[in-house]
C-alpha cells in the first residue's frame, strides 16, 4: 500500500469496511427469509448494514471520479456508470448494481413504503454483486501502481 497516493489509500480503507460490513450481514441472511421477516432487529441490521455497503461503495467510485478527473455523475447511480466508462468496472455489473442505490434511498428517505419481503429479495441478490464490485476495484487499483 506504500506506493499508493492518499486517495487509493482512502479507496482501500473503505473497502476494508465493506468487509467488515459483509462480515456483519451474511451471517444475518442465512436463516429463511419468513424467519427474517419474523425478527424487526434482524431486518433492520440487515437493512443498515447493507446501506453501509451502498454508501462505501458510492464513496469510493466518487473518489476515483474525482482523481481521474472523470465526468461528474448527476447522481449516485451515474457513479456506477462513470466507472464503467473508465473501465473500472464491467459495464454489465454496474449497470446491474445502480439501483442498489435506489434500494439505499428508500431505506434512508421512505421507510414506510418498503416491502420488507422485497428489501431481503435485493439485498440477497446485492451481495454478490457488491463482491464482485470489490475485486474490480481493488485490481484497477492494482493497475495504478
Amino acid at each position: 500500500m506504500e506506493h499508493l497516493d492518499n486517495t487509493y489509500k482512502s479507496v482501500i480503507s473503505k473497502l476494508e469496511l465493506m468487509q467488515g460490513y459483509f462480515g456483519r450481514l451474511e451471517p444475518l441472511l442465512l436463516p429463511s427469509d419468513d424467519d427474517i421477516l419474523a425478527d424487526t432487529t434482524v431486518l433492520s441490521a440487515i437493512e443498515r448494514n447493507f446501506q453501509l455497503i451502498v454508501d462505501a461503495a458510492v464513496d469510493i467510485n466518487t473518489a476515483i471520479i474525482k482523481k481521474e478527473n472523470l465526468q461528474t455523475p448527476e447522481d449516485y447511480q451515474g457513479t456506477f456508470e462513470i466507472l464503467a466508462r473508465c473501465s473500472a468496472l464491467p459495464r454489465e455489473l454496474a449497470f446491474a448494481m445502480a439501483p442498489s442505490v435506489g434500494l439505499r434511498n428508500a431505506l434512508v428517505h421512505v421507510y414506510e413504503k418498503i416491502d420488507p419481503a422485497r428489501v431481503i429479495h435485493d439485498v440477497k441478490q446485492g451481495i454478490d454483486q457488491y463482491r464482485q464490485y470489490m475485486k474490480h476495484i481493488l485490481a484497477y487499483i492494482e493497475s495504478k501502481k
